[in-house]
C-alpha cells in the first residue's frame, strides 16, 4: 500500500510541476519572457496596421515616416508635415516659440520631439493627429503654416479652426486663444499648462466615424483609443484633448480590455475606444459589454447617446459600430475624475464563465494523476 501512495504521490508532484511550467510559459517568465513578449508587441502592432488602426512609426536622424503621416523637424519645428495613405502635405512648417529643442524619438506609433518644457507628438493614426502639448512654464507661440490649397477659419466662434481643403482638419485648442490670416495660423498658449491638436478627417473611415471629426471640433469627444492585443500582449494608440485627460490601458486580452480613464472636466464626455475583431473577442455588438466602475453601463444609439450628453445626464452609456476587422465603441461617461472603463464579450445564454487556464490544467493533471493510480491499484 505504501509503494501504491509513494507512487501517486510522485504522479501528482509531477503533474502539477508540469502545470507550473506551462503556466509559466503562458505568463512570458523565464529568460525568453522579455523577448517573446517583444515578438507578440510586433505582431500586434502589425496586426493593427493590418486593421487600419494605427501602425509603427519609424526614425531616420530628424525625419519620421509611417503609414499615416510623414515629417521631418530643425531644432523642434516641424516641417514638410503629411497625412493620410497619399501623404498629402498639410503643413509646410509648424513652429514653436519658445521651445528649447533637446531631442526626438519615436515609441510604438508615436513620434516625439521634445523641448525643455513641451513637445510635439505625431500619431501615426488615420487621424494622422499632431499635438504640441506644455506643462507649465511662460506663453509659447506656434505658427503653423498651411500648404498650398488649405485655408482656416474659425469654428462657431470658438478658438478652434476648421482646416479646408485636399483634406479637412480640425486645430483644436486648449488654454489659449488663436489667430488666423489666409494660410497662416497663430497659436498663443496662455502660461500653465495648454495644448493644441491637429486631427485629419480619414475618407477611407466609416460614416459613424468621420462624425467624430465634428465632435471634436466642438469640445464634446474627450479622447480617444486603439487597442490591439495578441497572446496577452497588447499595443495602443491614445489620443487626449486636454492637458489633464489620459486613457491607459490597464490590461489587454481576447474578449476583454480595461482602460484607466481620467479627466478633469465638469461635465459628461465622450470618449472612443477601437478594438480589433481579435482583442474583441466577437463581431457583434449584441455580444460586447461595458462596464464603469464595475457597473453596467447602457447600451443605446448614438443618437441616445449625443442626447444624454447634451442634457448632461448622469446616465453611463455606450454604443457600439462593427466593421469588417473591428468595432467602434463611444461611451459617455457622466462624471469625472478617475475611472475604470471595462469593455468584455458577454458570456451566451446558459453558459458559464470559463474558469482561467492555469485552474483547469491543474484540474485536468490531477484527473490524469488519479487514472493513472487506479491502472496501478488494478495491476497489483
Amino acid at each position: 500500500m505504501k509503494g501504491k501512495l509513494a507512487a501517486l504521490a510522485v504522479v501528482i508532484a509531477l503533474s502539477f510541476g508540469l502545470a507550473g511550467a506551462a503556466a509559466a510559459a503562458g505568463s512570458g517568465g523565464g529568460p525568453g519572457g522579455s523577448r517573446n513578449q517583444e515578438q507578440e508587441r510586433a505582431r500586434a502592432m502589425d496586426q493593427a496596421e493590418e486593421c487600419n488602426m494605427f501602425g509603427q512609426t519609424n526614425q531616420k536622424g530628424n525625419e519620421f515616416s509611417g503609414k499615416y503621416m510623414m515629417f521631418r523637424h530643425t531644432n523642434g519645428t516641424i516641417e514638410d508635415y503629411r497625412v493620410g495613405g497619399s501623404q498629402l502635405q498639410l503643413f509646410a512648417s509648424v513652429g514653436p516659440d519658445p521651445f528649447n529643442f533637446s531631442g526626438s524619438g519615436a515609441d510604438g506609433a508615436v513620434a516625439y520631439v521634445n523641448g525643455t518644457a513641451a513637445r510635439f507628438m505625431a500619431h501615426n493614426n488615420p487621424s494622422s493627429a499632431l499635438q504640441f502639448q506644455k506643462s507649465g512654464g511662460a506663453e509659447v507661440r506656434l505658427r503653423f503654416e498651411l500648404a498650398a490649397g488649405f485655408t482656416a477659419r474659425h469654428m462657431n466662434g470658438s478658438q478652434n479652426v476648421l482646416i479646408s481643403g485636399p483634406v479637412e482638419a480640425v486645430l483644436v485648442v486648449e488654454n489659449g486663444n488663436c489667430t488666423q490670416n489666409g494660410s497662416h495660423v497663430e497659436v498663443a498658449l496662455r502660461a500653465g499648462d495648454g495644448m493644441a491638436t491637429v486631427r485629419t478627417r480619414a475618407q477611407t473611415q466609416s460614416e459613424e466615424r468621420l462624425r467624430l471629426q465634428e465632435k471634436v471640433g466642438t469640445g464634446s469627444l474627450a479622447g480617444e483609443i486603439d487597442v490591439v492585443a495578441v497572446n496577452g500582449t497588447h499595443t495602443e494608440s491614445a489620443l487626449g484633448y486636454a492637458h489633464s485627460t489620459s486613457l491607459v490601458v490597464k490590461n489587454a486580452g481576447k474578449g476583454k480590455v480595461t482602460l484607466a480613464v481620467r479627466a478633469e472636466y465638469s461635465e459628461g464626455k465622450l470618449f472612443r475606444i477601437g478594438l480589433d475583431r481579435d482583442t474583441a473577442g466577437t463581431g457583434s455588438a449584441d455580444e460586447l459589454r461595458c462596464r464603469l466602475d464595475g457597473q453596467p453601463m447602457k447600451r443605446v444609439s448614438v443618437q441616445e447617446l449625443e442626447r444624454l450628453q447634451n442634457e448632461k445626464s448622469a446616465q453611463a452609456a455606450y454604443c457600439a459600430e462593427f466593421g469588417d476587422r473591428g468595432c467602434d465603441v463611444l461611451a459617455y461617461v457622466p462624471h469625472f475624475s478617475e475611472h475604470e472603463l471595462a469593455l468584455e464579450k458577454a458570456a451566451r445564454p446558459g453558459t458559464q464563465t470559463t474558469p482561467g487556464f492555469e485552474l483547469a490544467l491543474v484540474i485536468l493533471v490531477i484527473a490524469w494523476a488519479l487514472v493513472v493510480f487506479v491502472a496501478i491499484r488494478r495491476r497489483a
